[in-house]
């Protein structure tokens, strides 16, 4: 068997996000959503806006749930798309 990496990827979309799991070993790669959330706007005069608290706080959510399988290493943030933030952790074997 090869090394085995995990990631922990975090989506933000325009009406609900994510947190996934992947496993990647011997050319494979295996998913698992771990946490899912609405990611309602919040309207302030005409406007609306994303509720950068709820969704730190269902980032934290996430990896509460996250935290019993392993421990991240690292942090980086990735944008894919104009509507979709991920932020991609790299966690041990």
């Amino acid at each position: 068997m090869g090394e085995i990496i995990y990631n922990l990827a975090f989506d933000f979309g325009a009406s609900s996000g994510r947190m996934i799991l992947s496993k990647f070993q011997d050319g494979k790669i295996e998913l698992e959503e771990l946490h899912r959330f609405s990611n309602d706007p919040v309207r302030i005069g005409k406007n609306f806006y994303w509720d950068t608290f709820r969704l730190y706080h269902e980032l934290k959510q996430g990896l509460k749930k996250q935290r019993p399988r392993r421990s991240p290493l690292r942090v980086s943030p990735s944008i894919p798309g104009a509507l979709t933030t991920a932020f991609w952790i790299r966690t041990a074997t």
